[in-house]
């Protein structure tokens, strides 16, 4: 290891104002061996360049998240790379972002409804509770089908004809395109947009237990039949399984 130049050391106070932390913070690292200042006969500490790239590297690390024990192996690894392991980081937090949009969009649903989610729902990975068919037997859907009528009231009058819009579209491909059908998911994307803007974003398989229980309400099927035709409510939730049955297989292909 090459000697360090005294002449290019500096002090903690300004190390720790060029890196924009807490002296305390150094201090913490030290203890934890990330680490190694030179100390002068007084017992000062002084920091050299290579210090200071070492500390900004703890930082990035410490950003995405890696413990204190896996900065140290990799810091220590002759072969360290900080463009390596970020990179390796992508996938990562990628898979953050959409948990993190999922609980947003949980809460989001809780203070539109007022209604608790299962505990399942909760739970990591794909599991059964995560299907819609499944999911609506465990919550308190008349509950929440009363929520849903609350809420329809509350929608912007410029966005319901937007919605009504998608609704129409989707209702019109009945009798000549499957509910799966690429142009009648591309409606139902549409739907889903105009929705997001009313009631924030939710995850797919939530506004799916919204639109499920609208459809499958009595008065309110009853109220798309007559607008849309006899069957348009069953057509219309059958498109909306088929549009959130892609999404989860978009998620399972970004992840793998």
């Amino acid at each position: 290891m090459d000697k360090k130049d005294p002449a290019e050391e500096i002090t903690i106070k300004a190390a720790a104002e060029l890196v924009g932390v807490r002296e305390s913070a150094l201090r913490y690292y030290e203890r934890k061996k990330l680490i190694r200042p030179r100390r002068t006969e007084a017992g000062y500490r002084m920091y050299s360049p290579e210090d200071i790239a070492r500390i900004r590297n703890i930082l990035l690390l410490r950003h995405f998240d890696f413990t204190v024990d896996e900065i140290r192996a990799a810091l220590d690894d002759p072969d360290f790379s900080a463009e390596r392991l970020i990179a390796g980081q992508y996938e990562v937090q990628q898979a953050k972002i959409r948990h993190a949009e999922q609980l947003a969009g949980i809460a989001q649903m809780v203070q539109l409804t007022g209604v608790i989610m299962p505990d399942e729902f909760l739970h990591d990975g794909e599991t059964e509770a995560e299907k819609p068919e499944i999911m609506e037997r465990r919550w308190n859907m008349p509950r929440l089908m009363q929520k849903v009528k609350e809420m329809l009231p509350q929608i912007h009058p410029k966005k319901i004809p937007q919605i009504k819009v998608h609704l129409a579209a989707v209702c019109a491909l009945r009798g000549t395109e499957p509910p799966d059908s690429d142009a009648v998911l591309a409606q139902i994307d549409g739907f889903y947009a105009v929705c997001t803007e009313v009631f924030g974003k939710l995850p797919p398989v939530l506004f799916h237990i919204l639109v499920r229980a609208y459809a499958s309400d009595g008065a309110m099927a009853a109220s798309l039949d007559l607008d849309y035709g006899e069957g348009a409510a069953v057509y219309f939730s059958e498109a909306l399984a088929a549009w959130c049955a892609r999404q989860a297989e978009s998620e399972d292909s970004a992840e793998t």
